[in-house]
């Protein structure tokens, strides 16, 4: 972990950040998803090429970022040929994978986003040696965010209209010095003795005061100095040597896995290897195919050399007589001589012949092998189809699974589809109906009440008219007469509006909206009321059955 000047600590990701790490992005989270793409922190914390976290003096987080080696969460670009899609569209082939890093995702507190941003750019250069830039991709429609707009810069589109995201891009050099590598030269022993003397004074002691400048001055093929250089100064020396005494390193460390720091000529090895190895395939071929030998013993011709011949002292048992000694040698040495040669001839033979059975039993061992080992390669080959050819079957039934699977899952989201849209059809039905019901129910009640309302007023008049014109017939005075049918008209008439108000009041209270209206026009206003009613279920605009059950006044629910 490393502090930097604003009280803010960098170290590499841990899993355990990713839920300090997602309540950073806390409700920013639709913004940063249209910054970066869809993201998710544990998964970049587990891929990045390098994920870097922040912290404040007490361990909270307040800042992460990822790191690729591609545009990771723009799904526009190729992560294998991103290189040639940035040269043919913004320029730039110095940046390559070898060269260029892509920031994918960064989150940060605001209050300390600053110092956040320099603190991981710094570490990030300094982890990712070989990196000269960082580049940071967002798409066409979204502004650059600080800090990112404070230190990257926008690449110059060559094609506006090809590509829809932009690239920017960030130098080593705002955060990091660029090294010049060069060779050693005496004057640089000033700028040196600095840097030496901060890490240890032993060497001072020990070699003298100017052990840097001899040491650069005493440069050779066999020995080289190389300073690295910024800003005109020299702040480090690398010391190489091609004069190595070999015997005493291995008397020093151990060097056996290293091969003693030696190397063989491996031109003359391979060289060598491959010859034994052409002898030994040219003797195993010879041999393998040398034809088998007769498995009767042929006797070959047995030369002059190989006759009897006769043992000394032999004539020393033969008769006197020189005629019958000279025809015993004869005959002994005829007889002795063919024996002889028979039994070598035989004798040779049946050594050749063993010979060559013995050959041809080491070549039928060879071939064999031979053929036992090819066999073996053929039944590997076999093995090998036949575990190909499971794989296959096998990774076929998991397909088959997953698609029944995927099936299974359509058909049910299809059928609870099904059952809401029934369901809702249902609601509608039912609602058509009981306001149908509804409607006809109150038009019959309406125009009967209205009907019968009439009748009782029309007997009650006729029954009062009869009433008045009795009396006035018992009256023999005409002017009585008069007076007291316009007295009883009167009363009637004022009795007739009383009764006329009481039935009002005695309607229901739910057909209030029918008063001073004929059946007629209250049967129109119903069926208006039921058409619009209709015309909003088709379009989907249906009121809760609780409504129509529990609503009060028909006549506001018609309008």
């Amino acid at each position: 972990m490393s502090q930097t000047p604003g009280g803010v600590f960098v170290r590499r990701a841990e899993f355990d950040d990713s839920a300090s790490i997602q309540a950073l992005v806390g409700d920013d989270a639709a913004v940063m998803a249209k910054r970066f793409g869809a993201f998710d922190v544990t998964t970049m914390i587990e891929t990045a090429t390098l994920g870097i976290t922040a912290v404040d003096e007490k361990g909270a987080v307040v800042g992460y970022a990822a790191f690729f080696d591609y545009p990771a969460l723009t799904p526009g670009v190729d992560a294998a040929a991103w290189p040639s899609w940035l040269h043919a569209n913004f320029g730039h082939p110095e940046y390559t994978p070898a060269t260029a890093s892509w920031l994918a995702f960064f989150v940060a507190d605001a209050l300390c986003q600053n110092e956040v941003a320099e603190s991981i750019l710094r570490t990030a250069f300094t982890t990712l040696s070989e990196a000269d830039a960082i580049l940071f991709a967002l798409p066409q429609d979204v502004r650059a965010f600080a800090p990112v707009r404070d230190t990257f810069e926008p690449l110059q589109c060559l094609k506006p209209d090809a590509v829809d995201v932009k690239v920017h891009a960030c130098h080593r050099g705002l955060y990091l010095p660029d090294l010049l590598i060069r060779e050693a030269r005496v004057e640089d022993h000033d700028d040196l003795v600095p840097v030496f003397n901060a890490q240890s004074e032993v060497l001072t002691e020990r070699y003298g005061e100017f052990f840097i400048a001899e040491l650069i001055e005493r440069q050779d093929p066999s020995n080289v100095a190389l300073v690295a250089e910024v800003d005109g100064h020299a702040i480090g020396l690398l010391a190489l040597s091609s004069e190595i005494d070999v015997q005493l390193l291995k008397a020093t460390f151990d060097l056996d896995p290293y091969a003693g720091l030696e190397r063989e000529d491996e031109a003359a090895l391979a060289a060598a290897t491959d010859d034994a190895l052409a002898a030994a395939a040219i003797a195993l071929a010879r041999r393998a195919a040398a034809p088998p030998p007769s498995k009767v013993a042929v006797r070959e011709p047995t030369s002059r050399h190989e006759v009897f011949e006769l043992q000394r002292g032999a004539l020393s048992q033969f008769p006197t007589d020189r005629r019958g000694a000279v025809r015993t040698l004869a005959s002994l040495w005829t007889d002795g001589s063919f024996l002889s040669t028979r039994v070598k001839e035989e004798r040779a033979s049946l050594a050749a012949w063993r010979a060559e059975r013995e050959a041809f039993s080491r070549g039928q061992g060879l071939r064999n092998e031979l053929v036992r080992a090819f066999n073996e390669r053929r039944e590997r080959r076999g093995d090998a189809a036949r575990r190909r050819e499971m794989g296959h079957e096998h990774r076929l039934r998991l397909w088959k699974v997953e698609d029944d699977a995927a099936l299974a899952l359509q058909n049910a989201w299809r059928a609870r589809a099904i059952r809401h849209a029934e369901a809702e059809t249902d609601k509608a039905l039912e609602a058509t109906t009981l306001l149908a019901r509804r409607v006809k129910e109150y038009g019959h009640s309406s125009g009967r009440t209205a009907d019968t309302e009439r009748e009782r007023l029309a007997k009650q008049g006729r029954l009062r008219r009869m009433k008045a014109r009795s009396s006035a017939r018992g009256v023999n005075d005409k002017q009585t007469a008069e007076e007291s049918a316009a007295k009883a008209a009167a009363a009637a008439a004022a009795k007739a509006a009383a009764e006329a108000k009481r039935a009002e009041a005695a309607v229901d209270p739910k057909l209030a909206w029918t008063h001073g209206k004929g059946f007629s026009e209250v049967r129109q206003s119903l069926e208006a009321g039921l058409g619009s009613l209709i015309e909003g279920l088709l379009k989907g605009q249906l009121p809760p059955v609780s409504e129509l059950r529990e609503s009060d006044d028909e006549g506001e629910l018609l309008e």
